[in-house]
């Protein structure tokens, strides 16, 4: 046995040691009031989730056991409390009128450390400051000037499955939807972000584009979150993933720094100007009125760093399970085509001025978002005791707030468990507290409209030229929890040119 295998076996039995005697203190004198499933001893629920493969399946059939109550606490790794709650008044009072009482946790932070001095996780004043000087980065206005962005990178995939269809005997590409996608998200967002042309849809994987997907599967492994909670400092242990990961940091970390520094050195060139259509380039420019304060260079790492971590993963998986669902539902996707063509004309050339029509497209992303939420489910930590009806909920504890559950709650929607776009068109008022991909609150995504635009874009130019069904061998899919909602298996999807 290796050192570092016994430092693990040493560190696991300590944290089942410590999570037995929480057991016995929580046991002893632990006053709470909110319900709980059955658990296992010492392990608690652990077990459940090692056993259905499925985080969000769990959280859905706990919460339909507890509907009436509208809040559960659950224990996840080594007695550590999770209190869910879905009911529409405890959502509210969380993220609104009592959210002072509870901060962002430092679980992306903890995954992902460049990302730690951005407005992602800071709380308080700070969050306040920093989202004030972004806020114009990302109004409606602004996120416009990427629709040329968006557009060619959705024509370098087009392009990119033509020539697949040149290397088939059938004229047929068999697609990897997720993949595809996963590479048409990091290409607009390197470029969006800061300037950066990943171009992997063109040349194929680079050295950065490698090194960033690195961070994302090697960090949110089911192994690694699982040794990161009882190994400590996991991070500095020498094993070969911690080498990749430490390589692939300092990699994507020392190209946003080039970046940055070449921008500076243009403002002071320019007299504090800058080029470049992205957002590094607009954080680099945006200044606080009152107190002249602007971004700190960490900050605007730290900002870039979330972008693309958050912008790439979340929007590649949207896409992804929307245009599964396309593949399922014919008539939904001939009417989203038809509709992206009577806007366009069909030419597949995408402006700017039109976008606001794809009334149906946009309903299509809406229930898309609703049926397979990427972000479905985020913490707050608990910073102040606090009372929801009649439950207390204590200062230090972590409260969940599952999307993927408020999304299909019997009592919110009609036909909860059909795919049905038209629920989003018409005059309905649709609760912000019972669809809420984006969260909601001051804390709600302020990329959304970024991300929506890019849906619009990508959605509109491929429906227009291709049509997409399900491969024949390819089975119902599950979900994967794990940073984003994944699909379970990768959906493959068959992709032909459509007839003129």
């Amino acid at each position: 046995m290796t050192i570092i295998t016994e430092v693990i076996v040493v560190a696991l039995l300590i944290s089942l040691i410590l999570a037995t005697l929480r057991r016995i203190y929580d046991w002893m004198f632990s006053r709470s009031n909110i319900p709980s499933p059955p658990a296992y001893p010492i392990l608690r629920h652990l077990p459940y989730f090692w056993t259905s493969f499925n985080d969000e399946k769990m959280l859905r059939l706990w919460a339909e056991d507890f509907k009436a109550q509208g809040i559960f606490e659950y224990d996840i790794l080594l007695g550590e409390k999770r209190i869910c709650i879905f009911k529409e008044e405890y959502v509210r009072k969380v993220l609104v009128s009592n959210c002072m009482k509870y901060e962002r946790g430092q679980l992306l932070g903890d995954i992902f450390p460049k990302t730690e001095t951005g407005m992602f996780l800071a709380n308080g004043k700070e969050h306040a400051w920093q989202r004030k000087i972004l806020t114009p980065v990302f109004t409606h206005a602004s996120v416009l000037e990427f629709v040329k962005t968006f557009d060619e990178n959705t024509e370098n995939l087009i392009k990119h499955w033509r020539n697949t269809m040149k290397t088939s005997l059938t004229g047929i590409a068999e697609v990897d939807i997720l993949k595809d996608f996963n590479m048409l998200a990091l290409d607009t967002i390197g470029e969006a972000a800061f300037g950066y042309r990943f171009d992997t849809l063109i040349s194929g994987e680079n050295e950065v584009s490698q090194a960033v997907e690195t961070l994302l599967r090697g960090k949110i492994s089911a192994t690694a979150l699982f040794l990161r909670r009882i190994v400590p400092f996991y991070d500095w242990l020498p094993f070969q993933e911690n080498r990749m990961m430490n390589k692939a940091t300092n990699l994507t970390d020392s190209v946003v720094k080039q970046i940055i520094r070449e921008k500076r050195s243009e403002m002071e060139k320019s007299g504090g100007k800058v080029s470049g259509n992205n957002l590094l380039s607009k954080m680099l420019m945006v200044q606080d009125e009152e107190s002249g304060r602007r971004l700190s260079d960490q900050m605007i790492e730290a900002q870039v760093h979330t972008f693309m971590v958050a912008g790439h993963e979340t929007t590649s998986v949207a896409l992804t399970w929307t245009f599964y669902l396309l593949a399922k539902h014919q008539d939904v996707q001939e009417k989203a085509r038809q509709e992206a063509i009577a806007v366009f004309g069909g030419s597949g050339a995408i402006d700017n001025t039109h976008l606001d029509e794809l009334k149906y497209i946009t309903a299509v992303i809406n229930e898309s978002l609703r049926m397979y939420p990427p972000a479905a489910l985020f913490m707050r930590k608990v910073v102040a005791d606090d009372q929801l009806g009649e439950y207390k909920i204590p200062k230090g504890s972590y409260v969940v707030v599952p999307i993927c559950v408020l999304h299909h709650l019997e009592e919110n929607w009609v036909d909860h468990e059909k795919f049905s776009p038209e629920r989003f068109l018409g005059d309905q008022q649709i609760s912000n507290y019972k669809f809420m991909p984006f969260s909601n609150g001051p804390r709600n995504c302020i990329g959304r409209k970024f991300a929506m635009l890019e849906m619009k874009v990508a959605i509109s130019k491929l429906l227009m030229k291709f049509k997409f069904d399900l491969d024949p061998s390819q089975g119902e899919l599950n979900t994967q929890l794990r940073l984003t909602l994944k699909p379970n298996p990768r959906p493959m999807l068959r992709v032909s040119l459509i007839e003129c």
